[in-house]
């Protein structure tokens, strides 16, 4: 998460957008990012100095819980600015499953499924209006928990 935090610190404009997926790795990037561009995980998250299992357990009972993040999304493609995506994103333009806020669901309280259905979410949205997506690879991490991938979205099409 260091080697990426320094690329996104070089190329990542300041009116781009940087979304990390997962919420989890938004404790390490905040550790090493000292770029200027605004980021979001996925779920936005308001504390991210520790792992806040407590904030991810109030973001699993909102019914609509990165919609702050989509829209922010939009916005910036729109605009005519980057996204950064940080993770595994699906970006095949599969309709995501419909989840149901917990423990409302069959997995209760698992956290995975949640991150799952939001990282689909986000992944359709892109793969349905982004005029362009660039994968870039990544350097193997010392932790494989943190080996992430990274794309670069630009363009809109409504």
């Amino acid at each position: 998460m260091d080697l990426l935090a320094a690329q996104l610190s070089r190329e990542a404009g300041p009116n781009d957008l940087i979304v990390i997926n997962n919420w989890y790795c938004g404790v390490t990037f905040q550790r090493y990012y000292r770029g200027g561009t605004p980021w979001v995980t996925l779920p936005p998250l308001t504390d991210l100095t520790i792992h806040r299992y407590d904030l991810m357990k109030l973001e699993m009972q909102k019914p609509a819980a990165i919609q702050p993040v989509l829209d922010s999304v939009a916005t910036a493609l729109r605009s005519g600015h980057r996204v950064w995506l940080v993770g595994r994103i699906p970006l095949d333009g599969q309709a995501p499953p419909k989840i149901q806020p917990a423990p409302n669901n069959p997995w209760g309280w698992l956290v995975f499924p949640h991150t799952q259905v939001w990282a689909a979410e986000l992944g359709y949205l892109v793969a349905r209006h982004a005029t362009d997506a660039q994968r870039f690879p990544t350097t193997p991490a010392v932790n494989p928990l943190e080996n992430v991938e990274i794309a670069s979205i630009t363009g809109w099409r409504e």
